[in-house]
C-alpha cells in the first residue's frame, strides 16, 4: 500500500481510500475533512480541532457519522489491503469495472444511440 502525503503532511492515501471507497455506494464514501471542533475517533483516538479526520455518512444524522484520524485510517487501510491481498485485487476489479461501464456511457452519449 502506497500512501502520499502532502506538503503540509497530511495523508492523501488516493490508493487506499479509493479502494476502500469502491467497495461502498457511493453516499458511504470516506472524505477527508478538517475538524472544527474536536472529536473522539471510532477506536478512541482524539482528533483535534483543525487537523485532517477521515469521515463516512451512515445516515442524515451527523452524530451517527464514523470519524477516523488519519492514523487510524492508515492502521485500517493497512489491516484490511496488506493482510488481504486477494481482496485488494477484488476492490481494482470493481474500480476496473466500474471505469469501464462509465467509458461505455460517455461512448453511448456522444455516438447518440
Amino acid at each position: 500500500m502506497v500512501f502520499l502525503y502532502s506538503q503540509r503532511g497530511s495523508l492523501e492515501d488516493n490508493t487506499g481510500r479509493g479502494k476502500l471507497n469502491a467497495c461502498y455506494p457511493d453516499y458511504h464514501h470516506w472524505s477527508l475533512k478538517k475538524a472544527q471542533k474536536k472529536h473522539i475517533d471510532l477506536f478512541g483516538r482524539q482528533i483535534s480541532e483543525g487537523t485532517y479526520y477521515y469521515r463516512a455518512r451512515i445516515d442524515n444524522n451527523l452524530s451517527s457519522d464514523l470519524k477516523l484520524s488519519e492514523q487510524s485510517m492508515e492502521r485500517l487501510l493497512y489491516v484490511i489491503f496488506i493482510n488481504g491481498p486477494e481482496w485488494e485485487k477484488q476492490t481494482e476489479q470493481n474500480i476496473t469495472d466500474k471505469l469501464n461501464n462509465m467509458r461505455g456511457l460517455i461512448e453511448k452519449l456522444r455516438s447518440g444511440k
